[in-house]
């Protein structure tokens, strides 16, 4: 009992001296509210900054020029130690091409002549550098001291008996079937071959080196040239008149007559511009290189096929025709290769292969 009322009298002490102090605050600096505020605000900054004082870790807000400075253990200067970054040496965009003196370059084509130390194996060609790519014709056009290389230069052709691949360039044949008597030959622009007879088509089937017939022809009977466009429309060329074929079922659609007194020697063509050509045959003459309409199948001469330079040298019995590479070629019964001039109709001859009797041509798929 002594021991609580010896407890409540200290507590009443306490509480009383209390008071005393808050009533003599309270006069000085006014109201108890606005005092507890400031106590809270500077009490809550001194404990900021006692807790920065003792913190490593910059605050989002604070100012990164800030970080790490005072006296106590802050955050430490980081980049003080860090090395320097390599400077790397940017090439200068704006420096200027190495110019290639003219005189080692005549033809302008960016390669060096060999007579420079260059490649360039003709410096008045700008089709012939080490910068060009091979294509079919007579030349080396990338300089690699071969013509030709890697490229496919070769249609085929027939004789009678036999189907041939020819390289017009080369000036060399290859066997690669026989012929089931067939008067013309053509590529579809998928890469079939397909050939006639006089009434008949057939289609070649290169993996088993065999010609299948596809149909019979109902109302041709005397069918010599046969020519297929980008399209794959097939026309065949019949004495005085011209057809098209279907090459699903041979059948026929008559386009019209040619007119005129032209009669087909053998074959006709169709260009990569889809120019439809035929060779025309006359008693003793000869041959003629004629144009047809493809709509209408009217005929119109060209010119001759005899050599510009030598007006005895007269081309006859062209019965194979092909178009390829930006020349068209006429083969004839003598085994005579002949380039043809489409404008004029002008022949040259290229080459003449011994003991053979050509009948027919396709031109390439590329044309």
């Amino acid at each position: 009992m002594t021991r609580h009322l010896i407890v409540s009298l200290m507590i009443a002490t306490l509480t009383l001296c209390a008071a005393a102090c808050s009533d003599e605050n309270g006069g000085d600096n006014g109201d108890d509210g606005n005092n507890v505020a400031n106590n809270t605000v500077n009490n809550a900054g001194n404990n900021d900054v006692n807790n920065d004082d003792n913190n490593d870790t910059p605050d989002a807000n604070d100012d990164p020029e800030d970080i790490g400075e005072g006296d106590g253990g802050g955050m430490e200067d980081i980049t003080e130690d860090e090395p320097e970054p390599d400077i790397v040496d940017e090439p200068d965009m704006m420096d200027e091409p190495d110019v290639i003196d003219p005189n080692c370059d005549q033809d302008r084509d960016n390669s060096l002549s060999q007579a420079c130390g260059g490649n360039d194996c003709d410096d008045n060609d700008p089709q012939r550098s080490p910068l060009q790519a091979e294509r079919c014709d007579d030349l080396d056009n990338d300089c690699n001291a071969i013509v030709n290389d890697g490229v496919a230069c070769s249609f085929y052709a027939h004789t009678g008996d036999n189907l041939y691949l020819l390289d017009p360039f080369a000036k060399t044949i290859q066997e690669v079937a026989e012929v089931p008597n067939l008067f013309d030959i053509d590529t579809h622009p998928d890469g079939t071959l397909y050939g006639i007879t006089a009434t008949e088509l057939y289609r070649f089937d290169e993996a088993l080196a065999r010609w299948f017939l596809v149909g019979n022809f109902p109302q041709i009977e005397g069918g010599t040239g046969l020519a297929i466009d980008s399209f794959g429309t097939a026309f065949v060329t019949a004495e005085d008149q011209v057809y098209t074929v279907d090459l699903n079922n041979a059948q026929t659609q008559l386009v019209g007559a040619l007119g005129g007194d032209f009669f087909s020697s053998g074959d006709c063509v169709v260009n990569k511009q889809d120019t439809l050509f035929m060779t025309s045959k006359a008693f003793d003459e000869p041959d003629t290189l004629v144009v047809i309409d493809r709509a209408t199948g009217r005929g119109t001469a060209i010119g001759q096929i005899v050599n510009p330079n030598d007006r005895e040298q007269r081309f006859t019995n062209v019965f194979g025709l092909t178009a390829g590479w930006g020349k068209l070629f006429g083969l004839n019964s003598r085994g005579e290769l002949i380039e043809i001039d489409r404008a004029t109709g002008a022949g040259t001859l290229v080459h003449t292969f011994e003991d053979v009797r050509w009948f027919g041509a396709a031109s390439n798929p590329e044309r």
